[in-house]
Order: C-alpha cells, then structure tokens, then sequence
C-alpha cells in the first residue's frame, strides 16, 4: 500500500486531537468545523474518566473498519472509498477473499463522541472492534476475551448488532465473564432482527446500488452474493422466527430466482444461534437496559413482489429508527426508554449519550421517556414501497441500472490510485454510505 494513502490508526488520531496539530485530520472527520468540534471534546476528556468503571463500546454491524494491517501503516477496505474503487471490496469475502482481513479500529465519526462523553461522565471508556463479518458466537467469543482483558468490573454498552453480541455475552457467557459484567445498554439493537437486512441480501439496498457504481465488475446483485451475501452476520440479522409474521424467509420459493437470496448453510446457523440466545436471554432480560428508536420511517413488512422476477417488496411505517422495527428491538421484561434520533445518530446524539451516563451509573435515566407515548404507527400510515429501506416513498425500480455516482468536481478528487482516501468528496460519499447502511436521515452533529 502507498503509505500517502494510509489512514492513522484510532489511537494516533485521538492524540493529534488533543493536540494542536489536527488540522490534518480533516479528510478523515468530515471538515475542518468537525476537527475543531472533536478536538476541543477530546481534550476536555483527556484526563477525565482515568480510573473511572470500565465501559466497552462496541459498535454495531459495519461500524468496525476491516482491512489489513501492517507494521508501520494499515490499509482500511472498510470503509475506504479508493480501496472500493480499486475493486478490493471482494478481499471482505468470506469465500475466496483476503483471510488476512481483521478488524483495525471503529468508524470514528460514529463513535468516537459517546466514548469521549463517556470519559467526561467518569468512565474510562474503550471502543471495541470487532469483526461484523461473523456469526454470534464468534462475536461474543471476542467480546468476552475483553471484558476479560479489563481490570474490574466492566459496562457494556452495544449499538445495532453491538448491542446483540453484549446480550449473547450476559445470556451465554461463562460465569467467569458474567461475573465481571456490570451493566449492559443496547442502544437500536434489533434484538429479534431487521426486516431490511433482507434488501442488503437481495441487492436492493439503496447503499448496495451505490457501492456497486464504484466497485468495478460488480453489480449490485453480484456484491450481495458474493461478498455480502458470505456473511454469517447479515443472515443473523434476518426476522427472527419468534418476532416474524411475514413470508417464510426460510423458503427458497419467497426469494426471487433472478436476485441474490440468503444461503441455505449460513441461514441454518444463524437460526441455532437465534433459538439459543432466544431462550436464554429472558433470564437476563431484567438486566438489560434498552434505548429504543421511534418515529423513523422504517422497513417493517417484506412482501413478495408483483412480479415473478420482482425482489421482494418493503412496507414502511415510522414505528422504528430507520433500520430496526421497535417491535424487533424490543425485549419482553427489559427496561426501555426511547428516542426519536434515527438509527445512526443514536451513539451521536447527546441526549442519548448523557442517558446512558444515567443508566450506567444509576440504571436508570429521567432523561429519555421510559415508554413510547407515540404508541404504534397506525396502518394507514404504512406505505408499501420499492425493495429497500425507501424512507416512506417510492423510488427508482431496483431492476434498473442505478444512477452514476455524482463526479468528483476535479479530477484531483477522483477515486484512484493517485487520489488520497480522505479527499473531500471521498468523505461525502463514505458519509452517503454509512448513512444509507445504518439507516436514518442526516445524523445529529457528531461532538
């Protein structure tokens, strides 16, 4: 790898944010006005939270940079705009791509304020990469090794899938874990999965379409096959059975023989995963301290399409967080509060973050209501749309080829070997990315 492209690990950045020279970072946080507003947090948090409980931050499926790391520098695939360019998305494959890919660090615009905020609350808080390619198990495996790790007691506190790994670790770890857990928060976590994960499976994505217009020799439905459709995890993801009213998932005849559907071994795994964690975690559930998002046009229903080649279809409804159904994130005897920030923004938002300062140190919080005084989103405000999660309209048929992606406006700034990863339009178009995956409307500002 050209070293003029390599990224600074997690570490070297949040100390060159505590510095004065942070101005490079820019690229890399999305403008100088994000640099200023993650410098002045990272130094207000520089010494606060030392000696403070320990709190693990594990971010949610995708919110972990993948790549391949090196002595002196690492190359990020996930999530890096030029590597995607170049056609290195396939190394993520779980089939026939790089076994030398690991987690390297977090996306840091998503998760570097709540570990921050969390210091300035008393916590020495740590973010937790992992692997989001794989199963529960092996997730859980990982987490627990460092819960382990720490000294004393530690919190957990999980965003999306993050947030199912902690559950997996309290339900299902051994007792010398358990032992050493404090409290664990879930904040969206789609505790019985995500309707819309089956569009990501089948192609339909919105961000599927625009991966595909900047990986070369990929369409959208080859990607989904091929690379994310290797994942243990986006088959974990899928309703589970216990929650779904919807058509058989497990059925090949639901899928559409002309899109991507989910594999046959991979799902049957996921469903042993999801009937163990299923009936362990009532024993836990009352230790579980839920943030729960509403008022977000969501996926909620999948339906098969109206033709015989047509991908499956969406309802939505604004009874979720943009990505997670409330009904799929909500366990039977945890307790719940809830927000109307959308599913990314929730780790961002500072009303969440100081809640869950509340929930970690008291187990409870004032700030956030405890029930949803919205109630369920009423049926005629559901809107049957295009496969993918479509905000509540219709969009562009997903059979057809997606839009170009927008040009860069120089050719400086094009995505190549030349181009520098953290040019200003590959920043827009990561942040167009990573919205579109995590569901939501334009996040919160981050600090």
């Amino acid at each position: 790898m050209d070293p003029e492209r390599a990224r600074p690990r997690d570490a070297d950045v949040e100390a060159r944010l505590r510095e004065a020279g942070a101005g490079s970072l820019a690229d890399l946080l999305g403008g100088d006005e994000a640099v200023r507003a993650f410098s002045d947090l990272a130094q207000a948090a520089d010494t606060a939270g030392a000696g403070g409980e320990q709190v693990l931050v594990v971010p949610g499926v995708m919110g972990s940079t993948l790549g391949l790391r090196g002595a002196l520098w690492d190359d990020v695939i996930w999530l890096d705009l030029v590597d995607i360019a170049l056609g290195r998305l396939a190394w993520l494959s779980l089939d026939d791509g790089d076994p030398r890919v690991e987690p390297l660090g977090v996306l840091l615009p998503a998760y570097l304020p709540l570990k921050l905020r969390l210091r300035l609350a008393g916590f020495e808080a740590t973010l937790h990469p992992w692997d989001w390619r794989l199963g529960l198990r092996a997730a859980a495996e990982g987490l627990a090794r460092a819960v382990l790790a720490a000294p004393g007691r530690v919190h957990v506190v999980g965003h999306s899938m993050g947030g199912l790994v902690a559950q997996a670790v309290l339900a299902l770890g051994p007792d010398a874990v358990r032992e050493r857990l404090g409290r664990v928060v879930t904040l969206g976590t789609p505790s019985w999965g995500a309707p819309a994960v089956a569009t990501v499976l089948q192609g339909t994505h919105p961000a599927m379409a625009r991966l595909a217009a900047l990986h070369p020799g990929h369409d959208a439905r080859a990607l989904a096959r091929d690379v994310f459709g290797s994942f243990p995890s986006t088959h974990l993801l899928l309703p589970w059975r216990d929650r779904w009213r919807g058509p058989d998932l497990d059925h090949p005849s639901t899928w559409s023989a002309a899109w991507p559907a989910p594999r046959p071994d991979l799902l049957a795994r996921a469903r042993e995963e999801q009937a163990e964690l299923a009936a362990a975690r009532p024993g836990v559930a009352g230790s579980l301290l839920q943030v729960v998002g509403v008022g977000q046009p969501t996926v909620v229903a999948l339906d098969p399409g109206d033709e015989p080649d047509a991908p499956l279809a969406t309802t939505t409804s604004t009874d979720g967080d943009g990505t997670v159904p409330r009904g799929f994130a909500e366990l039977d005897g945890a307790p719940t509060w809830y927000s109307t920030a959308s599913h990314g923004a929730l780790p961002r938002s500072l009303l969440v973050v100081e809640a869950v300062g509340d929930l970690l140190r008291d187990g409870t919080t004032a700030r956030l209501p405890s029930r949803d005084a919205r109630g369920p989103d009423p049926a005629d405000r559901s809107r049957r749309g295009p496969p993918g999660p479509d905000r509540g309209r219709r969009g562009p048929d997903p059979r057809e080829p997606p839009a170009p992606v927008e040009p860069p406006a120089s050719r400086e700034d094009a995505p190549s070997e030349e181009a520098p990863a953290g040019s200003r339009w590959s920043w827009l178009e990561l942040r167009r990315l990573a919205q579109e995956f995590v569901g939501g409307a334009d996040p919160e500002p981050s600090p």
